[in-house]
């Protein structure tokens, strides 16, 4: 008789067990979305300016950093529009555009963009945020 009343309160206790199994699952799974979120890039915004080019006056330049990763770079020269979309990265203070060869040094509202050595040239070229 104590074998069969044993068999139920096994199956129970094993039961009871299992819900708490998949519930300290999820707390684990908040938690780690939680740790891998990243903070919010402070240079986010539209910067503009004019840049040197060879064969014109100058480039007009609008750089926009969105909050996504992503950014749009339009420059006209000579009644000439280029447009590019891609993601961008910080490391640190330093800004870098995938699609383009473009590096740049976040100083406080302004962009300072780099030469291929990734140093400042003689000359500045600056992009100022609206």
């Amino acid at each position: 008789m104590k074998k069969l009343f044993l068999v139920p309160v096994l199956g129970l206790l094993f039961a009871s067990c299992n819900g708490n199994t998949n519930q300290g699952n999820a707390d684990s799974t908040a938690v780690d979305s939680i740790a891998t979120e990243q903070p919010a890039f402070a240079g986010v915004g539209t910067y503009t300016g004019v840049l040197p080019a060879a064969d014109a006056a100058g480039f007009d330049t609008s750089l926009e950093l969105k909050a996504d990763g992503t950014y749009t770079l339009i420059q006209t020269a000579k009644g000439s529009t280029d447009s590019i979309s891609n993601q961008f990265t910080v490391n640190g203070d330093t800004i870098s555009l995938a699609g383009r060869d473009l590096t740049g040094l976040l100083q406080g509202d302004s962009i300072v963009l780099l030469n291929a050595d990734k140093q400042a040239p003689a000359v500045p070229n600056v992009l100022r945020k609206k």
